[in-house]
């Protein structure tokens, strides 16, 4: 591997389990994995501590997550795009959304009706995203995100017309705004994910 890539693993490491230290949050082991596109996943290994790392909707580890990379990039001299995870949680917030996704997908291709998920973070709605781009099993339907703030979520539709869950209020569609298209999507996807960053 790179020798630059083995350096920054080592600096990420030091910073987060100093950063650890300081909160007197215990944990067992600290794993630095290098992805593509230059992405460094830093996987928090803290059973009794994971919950308080974790925070309400990964909250707490997201926080630690922009700390983090403002102390690697004033050692570095340079930003370094560093995901933050703990115990997997990500992973597993990830893969347990896009199973709801893919159910309420399918119910979409039978009613033909939209269909909402519950709000989540922009990490997680990007996921979704990629997910049905990708499958041709649901190439007849599309995804957006709708809602302001915490509130946002993602609509699962009908490429043809996409008729409103007669359950569901409009409380988390944008205030009079038209939806996004998929490209303005990704790419508010990616600038949130660089501010805040997840």
């Amino acid at each position: 591997m790179n020798q630059d890539h083995e350096n920054t693993k080592i600096v990420i490491e030091k910073n987060l389990a100093e950063l650890l230290h300081k909160l007197d949050l215990v944990f067992n082991r600290i794993n630095i994995e290098k992805k593509e596109d230059d992405l460094f996943v830093a996987n928090i290994s803290s059973s009794e501590e994971a919950s308080m790392i974790i925070g309400k909707n990964g909250e707490n580890m997201i926080s630690l997550q922009r700390v983090l990379k403002l102390m690697v990039q004033k050692e570095l001299g340079e930003k370094v795009s560093i995901t933050l995870d703990s115990d997997n949680y990500r992973q597993r917030r990830e893969e347990g959304a896009i199973s709801e996704a893919k159910i309420k997908a399918k119910k979409c291709l039978s009613t033909g009706e939209l269909q909402r998920l519950e709000p989540m973070p922009a990490y997680v709605r990007r996921a979704i995203h990629l997910f049905f781009r990708d499958k041709s099993e649901f190439n007849s339907i599309d995804t957006r995100s709708s809602g302001v703030g915490n509130a946002r979520c993602i609509e699962i539709f009908s490429k043809g017309v996409a008729k409103e869950a007669p359950d569901n209020s409009k409380k988390s569609s944008d205030s009079g705004s038209e939806p996004k298209s998929k490209k303005e999507e990704f790419k508010e996807l990616e600038e949130i994910e660089e501010l805040m960053d997840f």
